[in-house]
């Protein structure tokens, strides 16, 4: 039985490791994924404003 919780502590250790980089990846593709929208709206504005040569 101990051998058994052992093995659920080291599963649970990983899991938990496991769901916070997760966290941490989704942050960061959320924050590019934001960046992205911003720089589209700029050059959507300056191809609107810029002149047609």
């Amino acid at each position: 039985m101990r051998v058994f919780n052992t093995r659920r502590g080291v599963f649970d250790t990983r899991a938990r490791v496991f769901d916070t980089r997760r966290r941490v990846f989704n942050t960061r593709a959320r924050v590019f994924n934001t960046r992205e929208r911003v720089f589209d709206t700029r050059r959507r504005v300056f191809n609107t404003h810029s002149p047609v040569f």
